[in-house]
């Protein structure tokens, strides 16, 4: 079953923010992930978006997304996002 991260990011060091990226999507792949939205165009069609952008990254299962979010290379990755952004980062299961 798949499993998604979904993340609300607000960047505010983009030079830092892109070192992430950089360093961070290489592996994410390597983990079988495979990005479906990336976008600062939401459209909120109920309720309320406070306006950051929008990501959302599959992963095969959750063991895979895990297994990234805990790996080495990712939590060196990490690091530059630390303090380059606001946000919010979830796990969430795909449909059974």
């Amino acid at each position: 079953m798949p499993a998604y991260i979904v993340s609300q990011i607000r960047v505010t060091d983009r030079e830092r923010f892109e070192r992430y990226r950089q360093a961070s999507i290489p592996v994410a792949k390597s983990y079988g992930a495979r990005y479906l939205a990336r976008s600062d165009a939401v459209e909120c069609l109920d309720g309320a978006h406070d306006g950051r952008r929008v990501v959302i990254i599959e992963f095969p299962n959750m063991s895979q997304l895990k297994a990234f979010w805990n790996s080495a290379e990712y939590q060196a990755a990490r690091e530059h996002r630390l303090g380059a952004a606001d946000i919010d980062i979830w796990a969430i299961p795909g449909p059974e």
